[in-house]
């Protein structure tokens, strides 16, 4: 049991920085969407305070994603091969999609008095062709890696031509605003397609002092400052330029200060490094555990103060989810999570979490 529930990261064979900078995007993401359930759900929030936490980050905590993926997009294909490659898409993104958007949805119906979500019998049928809500990313993140396969062949792996195929789509994006799948497709394909020019440099070990360099940290930290801060005047938002640059510089912020973070050995920080570990299993569960825990506090409590909830809910919405895989990975319930039952390492003399499965966010890294 104390192997389901520590903290401390696993699998140290993983690059550490791209866990560190999945973690950071990640709990920007459930902060965003655990302020949003409870505006949603009547929860008074000071206006400023909610437009903090809906825009800081709102260009680049999904493209990073995106980006984090095309880096291994090659090293995917050269593992499994083309085919092995969307079976493995499939496997590992599509296929938990379509368990917890079940799952959730089923939820949402019989709690339907207490939740923010207006769901009918329809709405099981929306879950393949218009995917509500925060599910989005993930049939996103599936759409766009099998549709840079299909491109890669076409286009012969030339990575030039495939990043004007990328820009077209960007700027097309804003008119299929209106087909939800179809614009997340065009807008997110230019960030997979970044992700795999710059894949073979930053993956060269020899560039390592590079990344974790302070200067250039500091650099793209100033730079994403002042992104933040101009798209925070409403005149600048709709700048489809601007947005597209500092979601590349917002998300070089992270990648460098995922680096700095990889050097440290602190215990505290390396909670966010299990997080990213998990950040796939935390982005299911996470709007279902938060919603629980303002359910808990509303009608069980009579407590509706937005800071005195937003901890518990967020702690619970970032911990709870990579329990409860532990939980169902150890103890016979991993087809809630994936279609293969897990394989068990062999013991070791230095892995203190020998014989347990560790967690593995294919979805990301390719």
């Amino acid at each position: 049991m104390q192997k389901i529930f520590t903290l401390s990261a696993q699998n140290n064979n993983r690059l550490a920085w791209m866990d560190y900078a999945k973690g950071i995007a990640i709990i920007m993401v459930v902060i965003r969407h655990v302020t949003k359930g409870m505006d949603l759900s009547g929860i008074i929030i000071n206006p400023t305070v909610l437009d903090v936490v809906h825009n800081v980050g709102l260009t680049f905590r999904m493209p990073l994603f995106f980006l984090l993926s095309g880096i291994f997009f090659r090293l995917s294909i050269a593992k499994r091969s083309q085919t092995g490659y969307v079976l493995h898409k499939s496997k590992t993104i599509l296929y938990p999609y379509l368990i917890w958007a079940f799952v959730i949805t089923t939820l949402q119906l019989v709690m339907s008095g207490y939740v923010n979500a207006t769901v009918d019998g329809w709405s099981y049928l929306y879950i393949l062709i218009a995917p509500a809500s925060h599910w989005w990313f993930l049939v996103a993140l599936f759409n766009v890696s099998v549709l840079y396969l299909i491109m890669y062949k076409i286009c012969s792996g030339q990575r030039f031509v495939m990043f004007l195929i990328g820009l077209a789509f960007y700027y097309l994006s804003p008119y299929l605003a209106e087909i939800s799948v179809v614009f997340h497709i065009f807008r997110l394909f230019i960030f997979f397609v970044a992700g795999d020019i710059v894949s073979e440099w930053i993956l060269n070990k020899e560039n390592r002092p590079k990344l974790a360099s302070p200067k250039l940290l500091f650099l793209f930290l100033i730079i994403a400052f002042v992104g933040e801060w101009v798209l925070f005047q409403e005149e600048w938002r709709e700048q489809t330029t601007l947005l597209l640059v500092f979601a590349f510089t917002g998300s070089c912020a992270i990648i460098w200060a995922s680096y700095r973070l990889a050097t440290t050995n602190s215990g505290y920080l390396s909670v966010i490094r299990t997080i990213g570990q998990h950040s796939l299993y935390v982005y299911l569960l996470h709007s279902m555990v938060g919603a629980a825990v303002r359910i808990l506090f509303v009608y069980g409590f009579g407590i509706s103060s937005y800071w005195v909830i937003l901890p518990i809910s967020l702690l619970l919405a970032l911990i709870a989810p990579i329990y409860l895989y532990r939980f169902c990975t150890n103890f016979g319930f991993w087809f809630l999570f994936s279609p293969d039952a897990p394989v068990k390492q062999p013991a070791t003399a230095n892995t203190a979490t020998a014989g347990v499965q560790q967690p593995s966010l294919k979805p990301v890294n390719g």
